[in-house]
This record gives structure tokens, C-alpha cells and sequence, in this order.
């Protein structure tokens, strides 16, 4: 739980944009030959020397009468008329010149993170308005008034802008004749073109909507260097998903290039085509009938597209969640801007110096062109009123209220019968401020509206919203004492989100039937304060299908033993702490000597015993799979990083003996490592992390007398803090009121193994359980600690056999293989900002086999995911950044006929790809999308990220 995600313009917040003064280009020279207008025939060539130019009124601000001082580029060097200048350095746009007239002082909103400078500077002239155009180092392009106000602001391409140009006949300023200026930014390899009549466009709807009082700041979205589908078949959805999203999105160069590539038929290739010098204009979107598509144009974070069909509609559409949010009519041959509108203006008048607005004075707005009606207009697309509305302008509808993002964790669905379930809704509640306080409470009665109390599944479903800024927050539900699941909280956005989680809980099933009161409790320890608002409300259900026939168990079967083994159990005993408490009923490991204890008695029949264990791990040992040894923490005087190694192995005992051992999973949190990372999709097992089962019935000779015995948790090598309870699973012989038992073998070694018989009516059976494990862990660390890449592989396999004589009567094999492979970057910025560069991937494979006699032979799961990010964190809170993920899922259950696949794909809140499967195919994949050629982790390596990440709605 280490970052929660700030609600904040991505990369551009006014709170982050104070540039370094002291960091000015030195340039070659300390005079400026060849100064010369750019207009036609208004200034001859002529120079001027370096004392003339430190004569300018403000130049002092940029350097002057140091040496070296002139700007080196001659692409910041700009000239207005005779008498005046526009100069710029990195971070500063003086306009001067050497007579009474004021001079005037521009400090663009840079990125610090991305060391963002102004790399070219022109003037654009048309009719009476001159305007003053920058390009950045980070490809926005800028439109600044002879007032200081920000006009325009584009993302073009991100790269460098090298040039701004102005093509075709430009207007004298002497004359009052029309221009008809072409604007053409040069970046690397890319060259964006734009009509100078879209920027006057803008600026007379600019100067239109200061002369009815509505202040704006306009931003046009559309861009030149956007690709498009050449597969007019595709609908418009789909162009716009896997086009334009994916585009403007992806953060990985590599991923970005593979995706491409995967539209290619044909492995010829391509001959390079000399690049067209074409004007910039909205996209031509892809025929969707019964409509046709005209035009398309995003907004600068991409969450919002503009769509203006045949029918004379303008649509917005929400591109994450594939909703229409609001709809224009009456709109034929329409073009759509989107803008940033300047809404507190007040602050910039009443201040008597210079003003520079943030980014709380502006809002998103869509302005719409239509030359049918001759009317342009601005709507405020955070607000449902229309900014700037000519009388014979119809009201849009108001905008509705902004999707609910869903997270979740890919899985396969649970396999349920067709039959109508029993819902019961066992809990609703806020969570607020619930940390250190007792769980929540409710009391459990079977359910009694159901037409049958026998069922052949029974699933629980959490569902929860949250919205603000919040943690993530690990959480459990326990009912009776028995800990039903494990699962951590998503983090939320400002725009709020959603999550629902199910799980199979039919191996409860005894619990939930059971027809005395029982108290159900949960525990999610959330703190709420004015920093961190969000509330979780959350809804929990059971369903309940019912079975066509009584389920066949043990007192219905006896003779049936290999039924009766396989069943579920018929009593279940919480092996956790007792209520009262101020927290989970979990156990607390706190450190490498601390061994949690509880007490238990089983009845005297009991015939077969399991424990299934549930570990968590949190606080210095959240990610102990990356801790460093001590010894390299005492010879690198290293603080602050937590240690004791990167191995963990949770130990269980039954009377001081080792019964069992979990080499655990390595499960990232919703907030671990790079928050950016799990959104939408969320860490293997984020959502249910996994239980450990460990046999106990070859020790149940020991524990049948009747008396009071200890379970023992402990955590090899345990920092601070881990999380441990366990229920047993116990199966009782019905015709029977005392069995016994022997234990034959017993050993714990580097695996354990242990034997034993138990004699009931089914006669002597004996219990073989085995336990297998190996692990790796190579860590590589660099640059005083900040760099560090840790590839570590656990393989944890157990296995379980029960026999009659020579005769198997249950038998049970899983073969788990845990992977991760994680490059983590360090950067400090100072003042409390730190800069990460993640690239991780995690493997959760996992092959279990089972008596063909019990619905199934042999099942198979892999899964893996892959993420790419970075991000930057001030004070704890994730202020930038941006975060892709790639996950292939394949389920294989050909035995019992039940097969699921999925190939997912996401940046940055979007799902750009999404292939599921739901079908056995008897052929075998060899591969499977993305470029992925095998299971195994794919290598450690840099990423290469995109700079920028910007979400209008928060994050």
C-alpha cells in the first residue's frame, strides 16, 4: 500500500510548472547577425550587437550582459515590426522592443518532469490579430495573444518541435488585404500542416466570445500525425479503439509496434512512400451503417471523441467506457473543436501584475462549427450550460454524469448450472472511517426463500463503488469465524469506480446451510480525512443454485468411498482470532520469531482433515520479494529499505511438529509498485488472493483423543507485517462416533512428507500428503540502491493420496509455478518528487490432476501478465505518470468440459484489446496475441515510456 493517485491534470499541474530560472541557453555568440522579419518586404537585413539588444527594457530576464548570453537557437528569435522584438529562452517569452511601448512577459505551463523548453517561436498574422506561436521540446504547440493569454494549446507529436513555418502568401501588416497563411510544424520525421483559416477560426470565435462577456481559451484536438484503419469493413467503435486510442495512448514503443505489425496480411516488406504534405484536418471516421461517420475529433487526453455523422448528429463519446454521453441534432457538415475555456478570469483582472492561470481557471469544452446555420459555439463539457450560444442556437441536452470506471482481475467465470439462483443480500455498507475499529457485523440465517436446502453451487459476489482519492485497503469476510475471502480494494479516481468480485464458496457449503444464527463479519480498515475522501460503499450477495438432486454425501453414501473423499466437508472450524476485536480475525506475524497460536478440538469421528490457510502480506514485507539482504544494507549504509532477504515461506505446525508450508504467490496490489499499472485491469489475485490447502488427516492419531490442541503459524525471515488465519476442513463418519488413527512416516526436510491411517466404518484408510518446493531469486541492484531487477521463479507442489489396502480410493496432484520478473528505477527530483520506471511480468501457472472418477481428469491453468510504467510521486501521492498492462489467460478443463481464454490488453484507464474464448479446442495454442510465443516471463529489460499522461477527469 504505497502510493494513492492524485486528482490532477497529468504532467501539466500549475503546482508543478515553476521552471528552473537559473537554466538559460548559452549561446554561441554575444551579438545576433542576420536578424531579419519574417513578414515580406516590411525590414531588410540588418544587425544588431549585443549591447544594443541588452538595451531592450525586461532583457535583463533573460540573460543579458552575461556572457553568451543570446538565445543559440534561431528558431526563439522572432521580430514584430521595426520597434519591436519577441525573444525566447527556455522557459521565458519576452515581447519588447526600444520604444515607451510595455513590454510583455510569457511563462508557459512546462513540465518540469520532462524538462519541457520552448524550442521554436513565429508570428502568425491574420487580418487584425497577431498572435505569437511556440513550439515545445515536448510537441505541444502553443498560440499566445499580444496580452499574455494562452489562445491555443495542441499536443502535435511527442517529440521536439523543430520549426514552426508559414507557407503561402502572408499578409503585409500594411495592408488590410486577407491572408491565407499555411502553418506547418516540423518535428522529428513528422510534419504536422494546419489552414491558417482553422487558427483564425479559433480566433475570432476567441475574440467572439470576449465580446459577450464568456471568457475562453481554446484547444483544438485535431492532429495530423493520428493513423487511421485502411479496413473500411471495421466499424467506427472499433476504429476508434484500436486507431485512435491505442495511438495516443501507448506508452511502449515495442507493444505500440507490435500492434501494428499485427495488421499486416502480408509478410513482403512495405516500400517507404515519400511522406504527403497534407493539410490537417478531423479525421475521416469509418462507414458504421445505418449511419455514416463523417468525422471524428478527440480530445487532447483521448477519453472523449467527437463524432458528426450523415445525419447531421454530434456525438460524444466516453472512449473508455463506449457510451454516448451527449448528443447534438440538427448539425449537418459540422466541424468540432476541443477547447480549454479560461472560466476565472476574475483572478487575472483583479490582479494588478503579471497573472499566469493554473489549471483550476480552465475547463474542458467542445466548440462546434456549423456553417449551415452560421453559428459557432462553446459548451462547458464539465457543466451542462452552453458558454457561448448565438440567439438561434438550440441548447444541447445536458451532459450526464461521467461513467463509473470498472476494475477488475481477469479469471475465468465460475462454471454454474442453469438453474435460477437464490440471491441474498447477507450485507450493505459504507466504509469510512472503519480503521482500528471493530469489523462490521451482521447476523447469517440460511437462506429460507430458497425452494431447496441442498445446492450445487454457491457463489459470493462483493460489489463496490468508491470515489475521491484513497488507499488500497486489504480486506476480509468471515462468517462463523471461517475466513470466506481474502481480497484488497481497488483505488479510486475522482470520477468515482467500480468493482465486483466473485467467488466459488461451495466448499462452505455445510457452513452456510447450517440452520443456527451465525455472525457475519467484515473487516476493511479505511481511513477518511481531507486528503483521503474515498468511501467504499460495498453490497454482498450470495447466490444459492439449487441442485436438481440431493447431493450425494457422506451419511447419504457410505459405501460410496470415494464419493464421501471427495465431498465437501461437513464441519468447517475457524482456526482465527475471536471476537472481540479492533481489526481482522487474521493472526499478526510482526517479525521472524513470532509464532501466532490457536487452540482447536475436533469431534471424535472424524475420518479426513484439511487445512486451508489464507496469507496476506503488507507493511515492510509487501514486497519481500525485492527486500535486499542485510549484508548489502550494512556494506551500501543503506536506510530506510526494508531487509532480511527476498525469501518467505510461512510454516505451519499442528503441537510444535511442521505439518505444512506455503511458499506464497506474489501478489501485487492495486496501489503496488506503480499504481498506473492496475487500471482497469487489476494484479493476479488482487481481487481473491489465493488459499493453501495442507493435508492433515495422516496427523489425525494424534488429535482424535478428545482433547485441546494448537495450530502454529510462523513466517520465515517475516517483517512486519503478515496476515494469517486458516479454516478446518473436517469430514465426519456418520455411522461412527469414534474413529482412530496412526501416523506412519513423518518427514521435513527441504519437502514434507507425512503418512497415516485412519479407521473408520469405511475400514483403514491410509493418507499420503507430499510437499515439493523449489525457488529462485536473482537480484541485481545499481546507482546506490535506486535501480534494482529481481527475476524469481517458485515451484510449489503437493500432492495427496488415500488408499485401502493396495486399492487407491482418492488421489490428488497440483503443480504451481510462480513467476515474476521486475526492473524498478529510482529518481530523485528533490523537494519531495521521485521519479519510477516499472516493467514487471508475473506467471501464476498451475496444473492439477484428479481421480477420473470425480468429474474430472486433469485441468491446467496459465496465466500471465505483463506491464509497462512510470510514474511521479510528490509527498506520497502519484501526481504523473502513465501505465500499460498486457495479460494472455488460459483456462483448460477438458475434463469436465469447461474452457476459458482471454487476451487482454490496457493503457491508461482503456482497454485496447480484448479477445475472449470460451470454448475447448482439442487443438493446442502455440501462441498467443501481443507477440507472445510462450508462458514463460518475458525478459527483464528498460521501458521505453511516452511523456506524457493526461486525464481531464482525474485520476
Amino acid at each position: 500500500m504505497c502510493f494513492s493517485i492524485q486528482s490532477s491534470n497529468i504532467l501539466h499541474d500549475s503546482q508543478l510548472a515553476k521552471r528552473d530560472q537559473d537554466k538559460q541557453y548559452a549561446p554561441e555568440a554575444g551579438n545576433c547577425k542576420n536578424f531579419t522579419r519574417q513578414e515580406n518586404d516590411v525590414v531588410e537585413a540588418e544587425s544588431y550587437d549585443g549591447a544594443r539588444l541588452r538595451s531592450l527594457p525586461g532583457a535583463g530576464d533573460l540573460g543579458a550582459g552575461k556572457e553568451r548570453w543570446l538565445v543559440e537557437n534561431p528558431n526563439l528569435l522572432c521580430a514584430l515590426d521595426t520597434h519591436s522584438l519577441a525573444l525566447a529562452n527556455r522557459s521565458l517569452i519576452l515581447i519588447t522592443g526600444w520604444d515607451d511601448r510595455p513590454r510583455l512577459k510569457i511563462r508557459p505551463e512546462l513540465s518540469p518532469i520532462e524538462s519541457e523548453s520552448i524550442t521554436a517561436l513565429e508570428w502568425l498574422v491574420f487580418d487584425e490579430i497577431r498572435v505569437i506561436a511556440v513550439g515545445t521540446s515536448c510537441g505541444y504547440f502553443l498560440v499566445y495573444s499580444l496580452e499574455g493569454q494562452l489562445v491555443h494549446r495542441q499536443m502535435v507529436y511527442p517529440g521536439r518541435i523543430l520549426k514552426i513555418r508559414l507557407r503561402g502568401t502572408k499578409k503585409d501588416l500594411t495592408h488590410q488585404t486577407s491572408s491565407s497563411e499555411e502553418i506547418s510544424i516540423v518535428s522529428g520525421g513528422v510534419i504536422a500542416r494546419f489552414d491558417g483559416s482553422d487558427i483564425q477560426l479559433l480566433l475570432l470565435l476567441d475574440s467572439q466570445v470576449n465580446n459577450t462577456t464568456v471568457e475562453s481559451l481554446l484547444e483544438n484536438a485535431v492532429i495530423s500525425a493520428y493513423r487511421l484503419s485502411e479496413n473500411r469493413s471495421k466499424s467506427l467503435v472499433g476504429a476508434i479503439l484500436s486507431k485512435v486510442v491505442p495511438a495516443t495512448f501507448s506508452t511502449i514503443a515495442s507493444f505500440s509496434k507490435m500492434i501494428w505489425r499485427s495488421e499486416q496480411t502480408s509478410t513482403k516488406k512495405s516500400e517507404a512512400k515519400p511522406q504527403s504534405f497534407a493539410k490537417a484536418s478531423p479525421l475521416t471516421c469509418i462507414k458504421d451503417h445505418p449511419r455514416k461517420g463523417e468525422k471524428l475529433t478527440l480530445s487532447p487526453s483521448g477519453t472523449l471523441a467527437a463524432i458528426t455523422d450523415s445525419l447531421g448528429r454530434i456525438l460524444l463519446l466516453d472512449t473508455q467506457a463506449l457510451v454516448v454521453v451527449r448528443l447534438w441534432k440538427g448539425y449537418r457538415d459540422a466541424c468540432c473543436f476541443f477547447m480549454e475555456m479560461l472560466v476565472k478570469r476574475d483572478n487575472a483582472e483583479a490582479s494588478t501584475s503579471y497573472y499566469e492561470p493554473s489549471k483550476s481557471d480552465y475547463c474542458l469544452c467542445l466548440a462546434i462549427h456549423a456553417p449551415r446555420k452560421g453559428i459557432v459555439e462553446a459548451n462547458n463539457l464539465l457543466k451542462s450550460n452552453l458558454l457561448a450560444e448565438p440567439s438561434s442556437t438550440l441548447a444541447p441536452k445536458p451532459l450526464n454524469d461521467t461513467p463509473l470506471t470498472v476494475y477488475f482481475e481477469v479469471t475465468k467465470p465460475i462454471n454454474v448450472p442453469k438453474v435460477k439462483p437464490c440471491a441474498y443480500t447477507v450485507l450493505q455498507h459504507d466504509f469510512g472511517y472503519t480503521y482500528g475499529k471493530p469489523p462490521v457485523l451482521a447476523n447469517y440465517t440460511r437462506p429460507s426463500h430458497c425452494p431447496s436446502d441442498h445446492f450445487s453451487k454457491i457463489v459470493l459476489e462483493w460489489n463496490a463503488t468508491c470515489k475521491g482519492r484513497q488507499f488500497d485497503r486489504i480486506f476480509g469476510v468471515w462468517l462463523g469465524g471461517v475466513e470466506l475471502l481474502r481480497s484488497c480494494t481497488a483505488e479510486p479516481r475522482a470520477t468515482g469506480i467500480f468493482w465486483s468480485v466473485q467467488k466459488d464458496i461451495t466448499r462452505y457449503h455445510s457452513l452456510l446451510v447450517k440452520s443456527e444464527t451465525q455472525e457475519l463479519a467484515v473487516y476493511l480498515g479505511n481511513l477518511v480525512d481531507s486528503t483521503y475522501t474515498g468511501v467504499y460503499h460495498v453490497n454482498l450477495t450470495f447466490y444459492f443454485y439449487p441442485a436438481e438432486e440431493k447431493l450425494s454425501n457422506n451419511e447419504d453414501g457410505l459405501n460410496n468411498m470415494k464419493a464421501a473423499h471427495s465431498s465437501n466437508a461437513d464441519l468447517i472450524l475457524p482456526i482465527s482470532r475471536n471476537l472481540p476485536l479492533n481489526d481482522g480475525l487474521w493472526f499478526e506475524i510482526e517479525n521472524s520469531t513470532d509464532t501466532e497460536l490457536k487452540e482447536f478440538e475436533i469431534p471424535q469421528n472424524v475420518y479426513r482433515a484439511l487445512l486451508e490457510v489464507y496469507v496476506s502480506f503488507h507493511g515492510n514485507d509487501e514486497f519481500w520479494y525485492s527486500n535486499y539482504p542485510n549484508e548489502y544494507i550494512i556494506a551500501n549504509n543503506i536506510t530506510g529499505s526494508p531487509g532480511n532477504g527476498p525469501f518467505r515461506e510461512v510454516v505451519v505446525s499442528l503441537d510444535a511438529a511442521v505439518v505444512g508450508a506455503v511458499w506464497p504467490f506474489t501478489v501485487i496490489y492495486t496501489g503496488g509498485i506503480n499504481p498506473l499499472l492496475w487500471r482497469p485491469i487489476t494484479g493476479i489475485g488482487s481481487f481473491n488472493l489465493p488459499s493453501y490447502d495442507i493435508e492433515i488427516t495422516p496427523f489425525l492419531g494424534t488429535i482424535l483423543d478428545g482433547k485441546t490442541h494448537e495450530f502454529g503459524f510462523s513466517v520465515t525471515n517475516a517483517l512486519n507485517v503478515w496476515y494469517i488465519d486458516a479454516n478446518l476442513h473436517l469430514w465426519l463418519d456418520h455411522k461412527s462416533t469414534k474413529t482412530e488413527g496412526k501416523v506412519l512416516t513423518h518427514e521435513t526436510r527441504r519437502s514434507i512428507s507425512s503418512n497415516g491411517w485412519v479407521k473408520s466404518s469405511f475400514g483403514k484408510i491410509t493418507t499420503g500428503f507430499n510437499q515439493h518446493f523449489s525457488y529462485s531469486n536473482s537480484m541485481e541492484m545499481g546507482e546506490d540502491g535506486n535501480l534494482q531487477i529481481v527475476n524469481q521463479t517458485i515451484s510449489f507442489n503437493d500432492s495427496v493420496s488415500i488408499r485401502k489396502l493396495t486399492s487407491s480410493v482418492h488421489s490428488f496432484r497440483s503443480v504451481k509455478d510462480f513467476s515474476l520478473d521486475m526492473y524498478s528505477n529510482f529518481f530523485d527530483q528533490g523537494n519531495g518528487t521521485s521519479f519510477y520506471v516499472t516493467n514487471l511480468t508475473l506467471g501464476f501457472n498451475e496444473k492439477k490432476s484428479k481421480d477420473a472418477d470425480f468429474g474430472f481428469g486433469t485441468s491446467s491453468l496459465k496465466n500471465l501478465q505483463s506491464a509497462q510504467g512510470v510514474m511521479v510521486v510528490k509527498n506520497n501521492l502519484v501526481v504523473s505518470g502513465v501505465g500499460s498492462t498486457q495479460q494472455a489467460y488460459k483456462y483448460d478443463g477438458s475434463g469436465d468440459n469447461f474452457c476459458y481464454f482471454r487476451d487482454i490488453s490496457s493503457s491508461n484507464y482503456t482497454i485496447i484489446a480484448d479477445k475472449v474464448i470460451n470454448k475447448c479446442n482439442k487443438k493446442k495454442q502455440s501462441h498467443i496475441g501481443f507477440g507472445f510465443s510462450s508462458w514463460w516471463p518475458f525478459p527483464t529489460r528498460r521501458a521505453s515510456l511516452a511523456s506524457e499522461f493526461v486525464d481531464n477527469n482525474g485520476v
